[in-house]
């Protein structure tokens, strides 16, 4: 069901106070941006998965559906909906489970799987060398330096008569 902004943003203020925050905290939406980077998804694919996941996280689309509406709405194959789905159920939905169980709202998100202790990822800053100009636009200004030789045979050349050049 396609839901109006004024329906969403009614059903996002009848929420909790800390599911609301940790909807529109700045780690989900890193979260989300990670993963739209790993994924090589463009801008316009990111903004759409973030707001798959929001609806997911308010209760208005049901996890099971998740991979469909992924693949559907970033015009993906099914794999990679897959892993998408996989990587926001580590590193987004498993966070805010806790907050949904202190809230006696586990039917948010029922339909997403376990996920192992093992694959809890540990949250770290990312190292970066390289500033992002960098990252993208290294490729074409760091290309091997070509060896030109000079010639050195002739000295000046008497230049053509120029009609608009002043006389010295």
């Amino acid at each position: 069901m396609d839901y109006t902004r004024e329906q969403l943003k009614e059903i996002f203020k009848g929420l909790p106070e800390d599911l609301r925050e940790a909807i529109v905290s700045f780690e989900t939406v890193d979260a989300v941006n990670e993963i739209g980077d790993k994924y090589d998804l463009h801008i316009d694919q990111v903004g759409t998965l973030g707001d798959e996941v929001g609806r997911v996280m308010i209760g208005v689309s049901s996890f099971k559906d998740f991979t469909v509406r992924l693949k559907e709405k970033l015009n993906i194959d099914s794999e990679k909906a897959q892993t998408i789905a996989h990587d926001v159920n580590v590193n987004i939905f498993l966070k805010i489970r806790e907050i949904l169980k202190k809230n006696q709202l586990n039917d948010i998100l029922a339909d997403a799987p376990e996920v192992p202790a093992n694959e809890i990822p540990q949250t770290s800053p990312k190292p970066t060398t390289e500033s992002l100009f960098d990252q993208k636009m290294g490729a074409l200004y760091n290309l091997p330096k070509e060896d030109v030789e000079i010639k050195e045979g002739k000295k000046e050349e008497k230049r053509p008569f120029d009609p608009y050049r002043e006389i010295v």
